[in-house]
C-alpha cells in the first residue's frame, strides 16, 4: 500500500501523470478535497425541490433586501412523481447571519396566513440545527403505486446579523437510491439595518 498527498503548490499549473511501470495490475484510488469555485446549478433527478421565502403575513419575498430581526417563513416543497416511494432525506442549510426561530410553524398556531401549507405527509424525523433544517420522510407506507406526492415543510428563520451571505442549496435524496435526488440553486442574501 502506497499513499501520497499532494498540496496545491505541489501540483502547480502542470498536469499530473500517474503511471504503472510494472507488468502487474494495480488498483488506484484518488480522493480530492476542495471547494467549488462556483455553486452547483439547480438539478432534479427523479425528485423535485423548490424553496420559497415569505413574510409572516403570507407574501412571497426575496432575501436580497432583508432587514435585521426580520422573521422569514421558509417553505420547501418536495415533489415525488410517485413511481418509486422511498425514504427521503431533506437538508436545507441556513445562510450565515440567520437562525431558526420557531421549529413548529406547520403544527403550531401561526398558520392564519399559510392555510395552503397543510400537508398529509409528515416527517418521521426532523431536526432544527444551528446551521440547517433536516427532515426525513417515509413515502413507502400507505402509498398507491402511481400516486404522486407533494410534501411541504416550513420553518421560521430570523435575520440575526448584518452582512452579505450565501444561502447554500437545499438538497433532498432517496437514502437507498442515490440516483434519485434534487437540489435548489444557491442564493445571495443581504441583511441590512432596520
Amino acid at each position: 500500500l502506497y499513499r501520497h498527498t499532494f498540496t496545491p503548490s505541489d501540483l502547480g499549473e502542470a498536469d499530473l501523470n500517474i503511471a504503472n511501470n510494472s507488468a502487474e495490475e494495480v488498483s488506484a484510488v484518488m480522493t480530492v478535497h476542495g471547494s467549488a469555485m462556483n455553486p452547483l446549478p439547480k438539478l432534479e433527478q427523479g425528485l423535485g425541490l423548490h424553496r420559497q421565502f415569505f413574510s409572516l403575513d403570507g407574501k412571497e419575498i426575496s432575501l436580497l433586501n432583508a432587514k435585521q430581526n426580520d422573521r422569514v417563513v421558509v417553505v420547501v416543497t418536495i415533489t415525488d412523481p410517485g413511481q418509486k416511494g422511498g425514504r427521503l432525506l431533506l437538508s436545507d442549510p441556513l445562510p450565515a447571519g440567520f437562525m431558526i426561530e420557531n421549529p413548529n410553524l406547520v403544527s403550531g398556531t401561526n398558520l392564519r396566513n399559510f392555510s395552503w401549507l397543510k400537508t398529509t405527509i409528515w416527517p418521521v424525523h426532523q431536526s432544527f440545527r444551528d446551521d440547517k433544517f433536516v427532515a426525513a420522510f417515509n413515502l413507502s407506507r400507505g402509498r398507491k403505486k402511481t400516486e404522486p406526492r407533494v410534501i411541504k415543510v416550513a420553518y421560521i428563520m430570523r435575520a440575526a446579523y448584518l452582512g452579505r451571505f450565501i444561502h447554500p442549496a437545499a438538497f433532498v435524496e432517496d437514502m437507498y437510491r442515490p440516483n434519485r435526488f434534487a437540489r435548489t440553486n444557491a442564493q445571495h442574501v443581504l441583511v441590512e439595518a432596520p
